[in-house]
């Protein structure tokens, strides 16, 4: 088990290693980018001295030649678009990996960012509440505490569009019905992670290895003496296990499951 860091050091690590993975995405969108240019660049070189419209001569010596250079010029043209698709998959990855707002439990500030969370959910669930009773007093949001009078109308003429009367209001069930699950699961999460935060981890040995706790990045790790065997290392992808080429390590989030799954795949029973 490795030696915990303080949060201070934890945040600046994880934040760290997500700027290094927008980074890495962006460095490979760019270079398969260069790639592609290089490769019309080819394509163009291989046909520039064949002048345009000039027909293969079949049946000349030249014949074989000539469709050689359209094959190769061809599967360069191709190569291009290959890695100019390459390109724009990795760079959308880059940006969706920026915009992420969602909440990592890698995240040491995961805790207090999932009761900010938790708060707001709350407060538009009371919200959503409040509102509806108001306008079936009212029959209208004008006046609602807290709503201007242009978007109190705005809401009503929402709500007029309507065709079926059980649904003129200004929330409806599935809507309240949605949030409060959003509710119930962020708080999960936060048991979860606070249990998990408390716990003293403690590794193991195994006929042929160990596991190991590190509570830096987050991760439980199953190193093996050697390389495991395909049945092995079949098991431990279906159980969201990866290989980690740096930790030289099986690994993955530290969660009741990854746990239990340690246990089962090392033939430990604790």
């Amino acid at each position: 088990m490795t030696d915990e860091l303080s949060k201070e050091e934890r945040i600046k690590r994880f934040q760290e290693k997500r700027e290094s993975r927008i980074n890495r995405f962006q460095e490979r969108a760019d270079k398969a980018k260069e790639k592609g240019k290089q490769c019309f660049q080819r394509s163009r070189d291989l046909v520039k001295h064949i002048p345009p419209g000039q027909p293969i001569l079949v049946g000349h010596h030249s014949e074989k030649r000539h469709r050689r250079t359209f094959e190769r010029s061809h599967q360069a043209m191709d190569s291009g678009h290959a890695e100019l698709e390459k390109a724009k998959y990795y760079a959308q990855k880059a940006s969706a990996a920026e915009s992420n707002t969602a909440i990592s439990s890698d995240d040491p500030e995961a805790i207090e960012k999932l009761k900010k969370k938790l708060a707001a959910l709350k407060a538009e669930q009371e919200l959503m509440k409040k509102l509806n009773a108001y306008y079936k007093k009212h029959g209208t949001c004008v006046g609602f505490e807290g709503f201007n009078d242009e978007k109190a109308r705005q809401i009503d003429e929402k709500i007029e569009s309507q065709e079926h009367y059980l649904q003129k209001r200004p929330f409806q069930s599935f809507d309240l019905t949605c949030n409060n699950a959003n509710i119930k699961s962020t708080e999960k999460r936060i048991k979860d992670l606070e249990r998990l935060e408390a716990c003293q981890f403690q590794g193991w040995t195994f006929d042929g290895g160990k596991v190991e706790f590190d509570r830096n990045d987050n991760r439980i790790r199953i190193i093996f003496d050697g390389i495991p065997n395909e049945a092995v290392r079949k098991n431990l992808k279906s159980h969201g296990f990866h290989w980690s080429r740096m930790n030289r390590a099986w690994q993955r989030q530290i969660t009741d499951s990854a746990i239990y799954q340690a246990k089962q795949i090392t033939g430990v029973n604790k």
